[in-house]
């Protein structure tokens, strides 16, 4: 099991007077912990709407987290996340930002368009990259 950041660990219990509402990290579990199965987010799929609690989306960046942990990311780290205005894209960001890695994000930008900058995949010198892949 991967050892989970401290930012995203432990219960989703936090209360503002227990830490300083100071990052997307630490609200997302003071607003799981107060909202929990309340909507967070929405986006239309394919025509429906799709709704995610607080605690589905600290779950998915949890999951996200002990991934990019698992693989050796750590702080200071450089990330770049490409993808669409999306749900994942914030649950990426957030994932990304309670490891400490240095964020190097390209949002809404179109995969193709990407590929054919000639090297500014190379100047990201990211240690890696999460891409949404179009459907």
């Amino acid at each position: 099991m991967p050892v989970m950041p401290a930012s995203i660990q432990g219960s989703a219990k936090v209360s503002t007077a227990d830490a300083a509402l100071t990052t997307f990290p630490r609200l997302l579990l003071h607003h799981a912990a107060v909202r929990g199965g309340r909507p967070a987010m929405r986006e239309k799929d394919l025509g429906i709407w799709q709704t995610y609690s607080w605690t589905q989306v600290l779950d998915q960046v949890r999951a996200l987290a002990g991934g990019l942990a698992a693989m050796g990311f750590r702080r200071g780290d450089n990330l770049a996340i490409i993808g669409e205005n999306r749900p994942r894209l914030y649950w990426a960001l957030t994932a990304e930002q309670s490891l400490g890695a240095n964020q190097t994000t390209l949002a809404i930008v179109p995969l193709g368009k990407l590929l054919r900058a000639d090297g500014y995949l190379d100047r990201l010198r990211a240690k890696g990259y999460l891409i949404e892949a179009p459907q």
